[in-house]
């Protein structure tokens, strides 16, 4: 049996942003089939095809089941979303599971306990149910729904006609946070994230410090893309990638080599990772050279005779740096490199752990 769901839009400036569109669905790392007029995306969880014109677009989301099926809406949705905002689309799924508001992606996690792994690094464990989507997709991140003192009792996403998580009432949205999924065990429900403790005690790290056994937490996930294989790695992170580099390795084929760079408060700070067939480099944040950690990565050699990825997690204008450094410099795309920025000077709310 197949599920099959399709939203038809106009978007009068669809051209100039079309191979945006694709472009992102393409880095979900599908087989692509192209034809005139339409392009196909086969991933391995079902498909989604795209058939344009100069000013429209009809979508078509396929699946053997309603988790398949709600990940291809959401990939459609999102993209869509993104690059034609300009426009502000309207998206109107129909077909199958039309109208049906259950958000696929949103688990509802208790706490189970906590301990630091380091001075500043506190490991939080929830458990919830039927936690094996957090193994599919490829993505290893999720989003965390907090309340807050205005907001106590927020209300839980419902799922909106552009196959998208949405809330009742906006008074009501919990604010949300990206983080790492550190570890996951799904035989016997339970994921773990690593939360960094900061100075200013943000919406995250603070209720990291004070959540207690049996307090619930909204996830969302898994987000990101997919982490496609390669022969070795060239990796760099601050502590805030610290916990993505940690998963990553762990998930890695191991006979997969490389480098890593990881930059740290101190050296309290330096974890025990699980990496056998790669080289670790600690370093100690020097203050006055904020920069060294985007150096560092970008005098790392590349070999043309080994597949390689470039992975970059830290500030955003260093992450910003790095890429534009494997862009123009190597003339890599992002096929084989992916920088991030997890965090922004003087601003709070993006990617934390």
């Amino acid at each position: 049996m197949t599920l099959t769901s399709r939203a038809e839009l106009s978007l009068h400036a669809l051209p100039d942003y079309l191979d945006n569109i694709i472009d992102r669905l393409a880095s979900y790392q599908p087989k692509v089939e192209r034809e005139p007029g339409s392009v196909a995306f086969i991933y391995p969880f079902g498909r989604a095809i795209l058939e344009h014109s100069s000013t429209r677009l009809v979508m078509t989301g396929q699946a053997p089941d309603r988790t398949g099926l709600a990940r291809i809406k959401d990939l459609m949705a999102v993209a869509v979303e993104l690059y034609a905002k300009a426009e502000q689309p309207r998206i109107v799924w129909t077909g199958d599971l039309a109208g049906d508001n259950k958000v696929e992606q949103f688990r509802l996690m208790h706490v189970a306990g906590k301990n630091f792994v380091t001075p500043r690094m506190l490991r939080v464990r929830l458990e919830g149910e039927d936690l094996h989507r957090f193994t599919m997709f490829g993505g290893m991140h999720i989003r965390m729904l907090f309340a807050t003192a205005d907001n106590p009792a927020p209300a839980w996403p419902v799922l909106g006609d552009n196959g998208l998580p949405t809330y009742p009432t906006e008074g009501q949205r919990p604010i949300s946070r990206a983080y790492t999924i550190r570890r996951l065990h799904v035989a016997t429900g339970w994921m773990e994230v690593d939360f960094l403790m900061h100075a200013d005690h943000g919406i995250a790290s603070s209720w990291a410090q004070n959540c207690q056994p049996g307090d619930v937490i909204g996830v969302l996930g898994p987000v990101g893309r997919p982490l496609r294989s390669a022969s070795r790695f060239i990796i760099g992170a601050d502590e805030t990638g610290l916990p993505a580099v940690g998963r990553m390795l762990e998930t890695m084929e191991p006979s997969t080599q490389g480098k890593i760079y990881v930059e740290v408060e101190n050296k309290d700070e330096i974890q025990d990772l699980h990496a056998p067939s790669f080289q670790v480099e600690w370093l100690v944040r020097d203050h006055s050279k904020p920069e060294c950690l985007a150096e560092v990565i970008q005098a790392e050699p590349w070999t043309d005779d080994v597949d390689t990825f470039g992975w970059f997690a830290a500030e955003t204008s260093l992450a910003r740096t790095v890429r534009e450094n494997w862009r123009s410099a190597r003339g890599l795309g992002r096929d084989s490199t992916l920088a991030a920025g997890y965090w922004q000077r003087g601003r709070t709310g993006f990617m934390a752990g």
